[in-house]
């Protein structure tokens, strides 16, 4: 094997979490409970499969699409999700040759039904885009599945779509429920959204002192809005709490 191949190779078989390659390929370690579906191993105990999945993106990383689809196309007849997501993206992104729309969109429905997550989360933008013509309805489907599957974008997706009446009545006790997981997740985004909702009563009790809290930790992750906020509830909240003026008297 030679050794360039062989140092990327164990570069990316080395990897403890699951991250994006290239714009929109994938490399994942983890297993997935569906029957239908190849299980990986860890990755300090790399199965043939693994191996095989890491030569694929080699191979797409160098260049050689041809060879990289060959091999995803390979390991996702036999159910690998991983292989499967990347396969569709290629047909998604026309790299696949032939490419094809109806290849990319059952590739993500295999993924997602293995329970890989990120495929889920790219159904909803796919059905979401207006290529598709605005399937709102069927992007809150897989939205949904991707936030109860611990997707804080997922969450943030769902939260929006109830927020703004997308693909479901508007509802905005459901997004606040959604934008709540993502803030405590850490999505920044999501905490500004739920500390506004806090301070109007929005979907959920006005609560000055939790719109606070979520401001503060919007701002801490550089939201440049958040600490304009902050000040002004600092500004309302000393207003209500200042003794009156004196009136009149010597």
């Amino acid at each position: 094997m030679p050794t360039q191949f062989s140092a990327l190779s164990s570069r990316l078989l080395r990897q403890a979490r699951c991250w994006v390659w290239a714009s929109s390929l994938w490399v994942c370690s983890s297993g997935w409970a569906h029957p239908t579906c190849l299980p990986t191993s860890r990755t300090e105990s790399p199965s043939v499969h693994d191996r095989a999945f890491a030569a694929a993106l080699v191979d797409y990383v160098q260049g050689r699409r041809q060879a990289a689809q060959q091999k995803f196309s390979a390991l996702a007849r036999q159910g690998h999700a991983a292989a499967q997501y990347n396969l569709a993206i290629m047909h998604a992104r026309q790299e696949a040759k032939p490419s094809s729309e109806r290849a990319a969109q059952s590739g993500l429905e295999r993924a997602a039904a293995c329970g890989f997550v990120t495929a889920m989360l790219a159904l909803g933008e796919w059905f979401d885009s207006r290529e598709r013509g605005g399937q709102h309805a069927r992007a809150l489907f897989w939205y949904l599945k991707a936030a109860e599957a611990g997707s804080a974008e997922g969450q943030v997706a769902a939260g929006t779509a109830y927020l703004m009446g997308r693909g479901v009545a508007a509802d905005t006790t459901q997004a606040a429920h959604w934008y709540r997981q993502a803030a405590t997740a850490g999505d920044v985004g999501a905490q500004y959204i739920l500390a506004s909702l806090y301070e109007r009563g929005d979907g959920v009790s006005q609560d000055l002192r939790l719109a606070r809290y979520w401001y503060e930790q919007a701002a801490r992750q550089g939201d440049e809005a958040a600490p304009a906020k902050l000040q002004a509830l600092a500004q309302q909240e000393a207003g209500a709490t200042a003794p009156p003026s004196p009136s009149g008297g010597n």
